[in-house]
């Protein structure tokens, strides 16, 4: 089974009234992997993330969303979408 990682980032500011707040958001695609894999990837992504960053995540496991809520409640992080693109392809964007 082949699969692959990819990993790219931007930054955004948001403001509001004036205020400017810098955050990350980074991407990781795990499409091919089995979900066991693809948290050891999401996990090892996580340490380097910073409060209020945002990780957006792309896979097209059937469970995929199913298991990306349970581990979001067990880590106790804020799910910000959750979008089906075609059969196959799920994204979700994780705040931390």
């Amino acid at each position: 089974m082949a699969f692959h990682v990819h990993w790219s980032y931007n930054r955004a500011k948001q403001g509001q009234k004036g205020d400017s707040i810098e955050m990350e958001i980074e991407k990781l695609d795990i499409t091919g992997m089995q979900f066991s894999q693809a948290i050891s990837k999401i996990a090892a992504k996580t340490t380097s993330m910073k409060q209020g960053d945002v990780l957006e995540i792309v896979g097209n496991r059937s469970t995929f969303e199913e298991q990306i809520l349970i581990w979001c409640e067990r880590v106790r992080k804020k799910i910000l979408c959750i979008k089906s693109e075609g059969k196959e392809i799920t994204r979700c964007q994780i705040q931390f």
